[in-house]
């Protein structure tokens, strides 16, 4: 008699699409809780999963600190196995819609908060809801740059030109930043030198931007209120806290803030959509596409 037929059934563990989901979100993100709100669950249900997964693989992928889980020497080898596995469900799920003509499926977009609320929500995807009503919107904001490359998101609206992995996109508007004040407060301030104006800055840990070069350049220190959300920091102008640089085009939306004039010209923001070359053909990414581009790119007329 031969040898007995090889066991080809797969290890314990990541024997199922959903352990590298719910890995790949708790890795990326680096907390449990993080990755409970990308995938739509509960932190309790991330942290029971993997604590399952490390049982079935006998062997630990995140140690647990005070600060969050941090990956451990298996889990950060495994999270490279882990993210082709999901480049090939990707481009599966990719190749199951090329022929479609109508735009269907779930086309995610990460952007910042602000042109969340201002432009894409009021202008962009009523639109898309009404002309594409089988398309699911996925929304993603915050000042941290997704990956694209890692499939972090589909499309990208920034305010920076990508150069990592296989992208393409198409510069759709420039913004000009202007000093912006509460209507009030701007009569009683018109004038003043940058250094003796009460400024209201957004200041975010690791990021260099713009108008945070401007202000060192042409402010001097003194601050009158210092945050990390340009939301907030259009609430504390609008409440005449202080004044801001913020995009010109705030103008169109916010009727109770005026520009000061007589001071050095603000910076000129870029703004990009991005998507991976992979996907740009796709129906479901041409649409937005195409809609980000138009509504968009009337920003350069504001």
């Amino acid at each position: 008699m031969g040898a007995p037929p090889r066991d080809r059934s797969p290890p314990g563990g990541f024997a199922r699409w959903d352990d590298v989901r719910y890995f790949l979100a708790a890795s990326r993100s680096g907390s449990f809780t993080r990755a409970a709100r990308v995938l739509g669950t509960d932190q309790s249900t991330v942290s029971r999963r993997m604590a399952a997964l490390e049982g079935e693989i006998g062997a630990a992928l995140f140690e647990r600190t005070p600060r969050g889980p941090v990956a451990t020497e298996l889990g950060v080898r495994l999270r490279e196995d882990a993210e082709r596995v999901e480049a090939e469900m990707a481009r599966l799920a990719d190749a199951l819609h090329q022929g479609e003509a109508r735009p269907r499926g779930l086309v995610r977009i990460a952007t910042t908060e602000a042109l969340a609320i201002h432009f894409l929500i009021p202008r962009v995807l009523p639109v898309l809801a009404r002309s594409y009503p089988d398309l699911a919107i996925e929304l993603s904001t915050g000042l941290r740059a997704v990956d694209l490359a890692n499939q972090e998101a589909d499309v990208a609206v920034r305010f920076f030109r990508s150069t990592r992995g296989d992208l393409v996109g198409r510069r759709v508007a420039r913004l000009p930043v202007v000093v912006l004040a509460r209507r009030s407060l701007a009569r009683k301030l018109q004038g003043r030198p940058a250094p003796q104006l009460p400024w209201v800055s957004v200041e975010v840990p690791d990021l260099e931007t713009p108008e945070s070069v401007w202000l060192a350049e042409h402010a001097g220190p003194g601050r009158a209120l210092r945050c990390t959300s340009y939301e907030v920091q259009l609430a504390a102008i609008r409440a005449g806290l202080g004044v801001g640089l913020v995009p010109r085009a705030a103008l169109a939306v916010h009727r109770d803030l005026v520009a000061l004039g007589g001071l050095p010209p603000g910076p000129t923001l870029e703004l990009h959509v991005v998507t991976r070359r992979a996907i740009r053909a796709l129906p479901r990414v041409g649409v937005l596409i195409d809609l980000l581009t138009e509504h968009l790119g009337a920003l350069d007329e504001l």
